[in-house]
């Protein structure tokens, strides 16, 4: 690991939402967590009814997919190819921060969840704005993982919570994955995909 402080590797980039695979994924696993503990509770209820309960499970997966898919390509397109962040290499750490346009989505959102009474969408919007800025420091580094065809940066901690994506651009992923592989701990491989 190095702790050269003295570089510092800062970009801004549009995190495109439809065509990079790694927010495909995220929002995949996102949806099948969020089907088993209904699937666990209607076996528990009625075990007798496995072939409709995979029925009922697959089809309100099917209805979460598309509503999903059709919040991001509204998001690609009101964001004009997606949300804006900026990135911050330097050697502490790795940060994320927001770009204006989610900022303002977020309060939005948070202030429509209010207007409409609806908890569960606010308390979605207050994570959100919870994590407009977000760090990472080296030594926390457990994995991480180059996928080349995206210019995406997974770094995974050794708790395994909160991944950060580096979205970068043509021009500086080989720069910005070089500096991520002085930097992290000497016991992490960085895995290109």
């Amino acid at each position: 690991m190095n702790d050269d402080d003295s570089k510092t590797v800062k970009w801004t980039r549009k995190i495109p939402l439809t065509t990079n695979t790694y927010v495909l994924k995220q929002l995949f696993i996102v949806l099948i967590i969020a089907m088993v503990p209904l699937f666990l509770l209607l076996v528990i209820l009625d075990p007798d009814m496995l072939f409709e309960i995979i029925q009922i499970v697959g089809l309100v997966f099917g209805i979460m997919v598309v509503l999903a898919v059709i919040s991001l390509i509204l998001l690609q397109v009101t964001t004009r190819g997606g949300i804006e962040a900026t990135f911050t290499l330097n050697g502490k750490s790795m940060l994320y921060e927001a770009g204006k346009n989610s900022k303002s989505l977020n309060r939005f959102t948070a202030a429509g969840a209010i207007l409409a009474g609806s908890p569960s969408a606010l308390g979605g919007s207050l994570i959100n704005i919870s994590r407009e800025t977000e760090s990472m420091k080296w030594r926390e580094v457990h994995k991480v993982t180059a996928y080349d065809s995206q210019k995406t940066i997974v770094a995974g901690r050794k708790n395994m919570i909160s991944p950060m994506g580096l979205f970068c651009t043509d021009e500086n992923y080989e720069e910005v994955i070089n500096f991520v592989e002085t930097h992290i701990p000497s016991n992490v491989i960085l895995i290109r995909k």
